[in-house]
């Protein structure tokens, strides 16, 4: 993509998008917009003193990485609080955004939430928006999203509490919020067990970064001064036939998109005894129930990766988590270092399996990723645990998915409805995505080689509870929303 110079200006870029949070609590703050000149002036006062920068996120997350190799044994004697903050297009109407600035959105930004996820991203059935909660049901009555992470829960809620004061002085009413923890009991691990962010994109943000990146470049994940290339399919690619057309490339961006993101926000509820229970059940030419639900993800729990691990050949990904016997498979050297084209028909890892649905790994798949920054919410199941309480099978638990990138068709839609969804991706009735995969059926189709009982039908174990389709502008944009005329 194009864009004003060879990296974006980390001052101007909100922090989230680029640097990453990182940490243990998040909420997110909904609003609606009652008295736009008062709002449009507060979002200046947002931008200049609470809006965490690329840059300052960065800084800090390097020096809490120096401190921490210098004693791993504790936590670097160090916190901090950020705040981004993201609107919906009923929002930025709400604060009266110029016309030109309103034609340079995408379309998918523009509709209804519920008609885009019922249309495109397929909630439908349990996940249809009539059965999400409010404010998400009437999603034109979400306007802006203030994120906020904090290493402390009680700052968390403190700065929530603080700013939800101010935005309530300043035209602007709190009408939900949602809040997320990294478990307890087993950090940085979502819900279903499974290490969670192992395979982030790794652009080279600023020229005195490592430049041997994961092909990804930082204009993939905020917008540059020029529309993208548009990206097409490659039919004639082994494992890549995607059908029909890509989404239309948006139009050449207005200033006010420039640094700035597509937020993608998504409540998705695990059934986790339900995963548990089919992932233990007995599977005739699957080695083990561990191997089973690794075959689902792609992955072990432990982050170990199914596939054969090129720079470690001598070690056996297949029968068994291979970190129990050699960790190093868990090193940010091995742990990613793996494709999929000596195993075409998803003998290792099924081609439906959730991370080779979402990064086929080919060079024309790059373009697709996005930068994800979610966080759990709820307690931890607990087999043992009594009916009614948090750790309850029935006790709601789940992800605060949000994620970032500079197209919202190309990428996030691109991938929940041409890969995730499609039981004909990458190859014609391999199933859908057996995690994020919405079909609008109780069950969905799920193909293992090698199990004598494939193909599976496999339960829905994640629930979409709540979606919103979001923009985070630059600093430099949130100041001009004070100057907007409408």
């Amino acid at each position: 993509m194009n864009s004003p110079g060879q990296f974006p200006n980390l001052d101007n870029v909100q922090g989230n998008s680029l640097a990453g949070f990182l940490k243990d609590h998040q909420a997110f703050v909904f609003f609606a917009v009652q008295d736009r000149a008062a709002a449009r002036s507060w979002v200046t006062t947002l931008a200049d003193n609470y809006i965490a920068t690329a840059a300052e996120v960065r800084a800090f997350n390097d020096l809490f990485k120096t401190l921490r190799r210098r004693d791993d044994q504790r936590p670097p004697p160090i916190k901090a609080t950020w705040v981004n903050v993201a609107f919906t297009f009923a929002g930025l109407q709400a604060l009266g955004m110029p016309p030109a600035v309103e034609a340079s959105f995408e379309d998918d930004f523009k509709q209804p939430m519920s008609q885009v996820a019922q249309s495109k991203l397929r909630d439908t059935g349990v996940s249809d928006p009539a059965n999400w909660a409010e404010p998400f049901r009437t999603a034109s009555g979400i306007h802006m999203m203030l994120i906020v992470a904090s290493d402390d829960e009680n700052d968390v809620q403190g700065t929530v509490d603080r700013l939800s004061r101010e935005a309530e002085e300043n035209g602007l009413s709190q009408v939900g919020v949602e809040s997320g923890n990294a478990r307890s009991d087993e950090p940085g691990f979502e819900h279903f067990g499974f290490k969670d962010g192992v395979s982030q994109p790794r652009p080279q943000v600023a020229p005195n970064d490592d430049p041997s990146t994961d092909g990804t470049s930082p204009w993939q994940f905020v917008i540059g001064s020029v529309a993208p290339t548009p990206i097409s399919p490659t039919p004639g690619q082994p494992g890549y036939v995607p059908p029909g057309p890509p989404p239309p490339a948006p139009a050449p961006t207005n200033d006010f998109l420039v640094e700035g993101s597509y937020v993608v926000f998504r409540k998705l509820q695990q059934l986790v005894q339900a995963f548990e229970a089919f992932a233990n059940a007995s599977t005739p030419g699957i080695a083990s129930p561990e191997v089973f639900g690794a075959k689902l993800i792609g992955r072990y729990k432990s982050g170990a990766p199914l596939e054969r691990i090129t720079s470690l050949p001598n070690v056996d990904t297949t029968s068994g988590d291979p970190s129990h016997a050699h960790p190093e498979v868990l090193d940010n050297t091995h742990i990613n270092d793996f494709v999929y084209a000596n195993d075409t028909p998803g003998q290792l890892v099924p081609r439906a399996a959730h991370i080779r649905k979402t990064n086929i790994r080919q060079a024309a798949g790059t373009a697709r990723r996005i930068m994800r920054r979610g966080i759990a919410y709820g307690a931890s199941f607990s087999p043992n645990a009594g009916a009614g309480t948090p750790n309850a099978a029935e006790a709601e638990r789940g992800l605060l998915s949000l994620c970032y990138q500079a197209s919202v068709m190309n990428q996030f839609g691109f991938m929940q409805q041409t890969w995730a969804n499609n039981a004909d991706f990458p190859e014609a009735a391999d199933g859908i995505d057996p995690i994020i995969g919405q079909n609008g059926q109780t069950s969905c189709p799920f193909s293992m080689p090698g199990a004598t009982s494939s193909p599976f039908n496999i339960e829905r174990f994640v629930q979409t509870r709540a979606s919103a389709y979001l923009f985070s502008p630059s600093i430099a944009a949130l100041k001009q929303i004070a100057k907007f005329a409408g």
